[in-house]
């Protein structure tokens, strides 16, 4: 194989190596509760800006369902071994890039975390915004 050739070959085994598909975590699910509406653009919004900040970071659907535990009314204790990032305001305002860049810096110190899920609650007109990481 020619060396350009080569290095062709090399650089898309990279790019697609690091580039994860999200899963869909309604696909078995559909209706249980816990789980982001149906919308996979949010889910994916969130994998791509975090993504962006924390390099090699994995979705998970676990951990999207364990933040469904912080954003909803009552919130409930999801234990000690996660780190979680947490931001709510007017239903007007849901920027979710705007709300993860604002965890950069929490983001960045968070240390050796390999796994994330967030979930996000419309209610009323207030949002609640919350991500796991392990």
């Amino acid at each position: 194989m020619p060396l350009v050739g080569f290095i062709a070959f090399v650089v898309y085994l990279l790019a697609s190596a690091s580039a994860q598909t999200v899963p869909d975590c309604t696909k078995n699910n559909r209706w249980a509760p816990g789980y982001l509406p149906e919308l996979p653009m949010i889910r994916e919004n969130f994998f791509h800006t975090i993504d962006k900040i924390k390099k090699g970071m994995r979705y998970s659907c676990y951990l999207e369902k364990l933040a469904h535990n912080l954003v909803k009314e009552p919130l409930e204790c999801i234990g000690s071994p996660y780190k979680i990032t947490f931001a709510d305001g007017p239903t007007n305002l849901i920027k979710l890039g705007k709300i993860v860049n604002g965890w950069k810096d929490q983001l960045t110190n968070m240390g050796r975390v390999r796994e994330f899920g967030c979930n996000l609650l419309q209610f009323g007109d207030k949002h609640r915004v919350a991500c796991v990481y392990k």
